[in-house]
């Protein structure tokens, strides 16, 4: 008989977490490498991406095909939020871009906050709070 968990729901999304870790050590290579296989897995094509990111089609293509291509830390957020990754694949994500997020920087701090969200926001919904709050939109600036 298997002992019953006081929080039942900190295990399973503790397990979630796992699997999602070691299906992201297969995500070696490139941020262009990393983003290519998480469309492919998330099933999203450039057109449904730009519109979920607010991003052109041509930057995605650019960011997909051209490894000397840097992305700003918006762009990486907005495809975070457009792909709707969970925040193991959001860090993994992020971790292959050319900067790091920083807790002490507020608008950083809402980064994290919204890529730690189990809650999958729209970008449009983002964008409104972001601009309320004095802070860069997502996506096309």
């Amino acid at each position: 008989m298997q002992k019953r968990l006081m929080n039942e729901n900190l295990y399973i999304r503790m397990r979630e977490t796992t699997i999602a870790a070691k299906k992201v050590r297969n995500y070696s290579g490139s941020f262009a490498d990393t983003l290519f296989e998480l469309m492919r897995v998330k099933k999203m094509s450039r057109a449904r991406l730009s519109i979920e990111a607010n991003l052109s089609e041509k930057t995605i293509q650019r960011l997909r095909n051209d490894d000397d291509y840097e992305p700003n830390k918006q762009t990486v957020i907005a495809l975070c939020i457009g792909l709707k990754l969970n925040p193991t694949e959001a860090f993994a994500l992020i971790e292959k871009s050319p900067f790091r997020l920083r807790p002490s920087n507020p608008q950083d701090a809402v980064y994290l906050q919204i890529i730690s969200s189990e809650k999958n926001y729209c970008i449009e919904e983002v964008n409104e709070c972001l601009e309320a709050m004095g802070f860069l939109r997502l996506g096309q600036l």
